[in-house]
């Protein structure tokens, strides 16, 4: 499997990059050393998820008998649901509140986190691992709070996780350093973002992590496979699955 050396990795470092592009750079030590806390993207990242947020804009607005421009569904996929709503509200003239359109977001999709929103494979032993070694694990997702809470909660998972931290809630969509700063800042005022690891599947994510100066991991999720070459670029490690990954 696939063992990242946390404690020496440099996030600069220009031969990490070219050994995450050319899918190399697995052998060494995952040291825990100067790790301080982990950030985990949940959809796409910790969870098998990505489909139904593929379509749920489309499908909002054809409730409300809109068409979808051509390359919609790409447009909004790194979008938080406020801003995603934003954009059904004033570009397609739904004339209903930002929080009615949220709200109808949120109930399709319920359904499918409170019954079907399983881990991706390999994903349980190294949260199981981490939270063995006391290292502090939040979530940073664009999903709602209250759904990603209650997803953790059917898994028996969610007491591994000392936070949820919602992009539509801080109002930080993950274009944003402050998406990722402010989270780390609730594991401890002051935290050095170097010691801290940051797992996404999201090419904008992992280069916005990589610029405020934490420790990129990127996986792969088939929602974003066109991306790929995008993602290798951005992170230090590049993972196809959790099933590489030796703590």
């Amino acid at each position: 499997g696939a063992e990242f050396a946390l404690a020496s990795f440099d996030p600069a470092s220009a031969e990490q990059k070219a050994q995450a592009r050319a899918g190399r750079g697995r052998r060494a030590t995952f040291g825990f050393r100067s790790v301080r806390g982990v950030l985990f993207d949940m959809d796409g990242t910790l969870l098998d998820s990505m489909g139904v947020w593929d379509t749920i804009g489309e499908r909002c607005l054809r409730l409300h008998g809109k068409t979808p421009q051509p390359g919609f569904r790409d447009r909004i996929r790194m979008l938080n649901l406020r801003q995603a709503s934003t954009i059904i509200q004033q570009e397609y003239g739904v004339d209903l509140p930002l929080e009615t359109l949220m709200d109808e977001a949120n109930r399709l999709v319920r359904e499918f986190y409170v019954r079907e929103a399983k881990l991706k494979p390999g994903v349980l032993p190294i949260l199981q691992e981490l939270a063995a070694r006391k290292i502090p694990m939040r979530i940073v997702t664009a999903t709602n709070e209250r759904l990603a809470d209650m997803v953790f909660r059917r898994l028996g998972l969610r007491d591994l996780f000392a936070g949820i931290d919602s992009c539509s809630a801080t109002h930080y969509g993950k274009e944003s350093e402050e998406c990722f700063l402010n989270a780390a800042a609730k594991i401890a005022s002051g935290l050095d973002p170097s010691s801290v690891a940051v797992f996404e599947d999201s090419a904008l994510a992992l280069e916005t992590a990589s610029r405020a100066g934490f420790r990129t991991i990127g996986l792969y999720d088939a929602s974003a496979a066109m991306f790929q070459e995008r993602v290798r670029a951005a992170c230090g490690l590049y993972l196809s699955s959790f099933k590489e990954l030796s703590l």
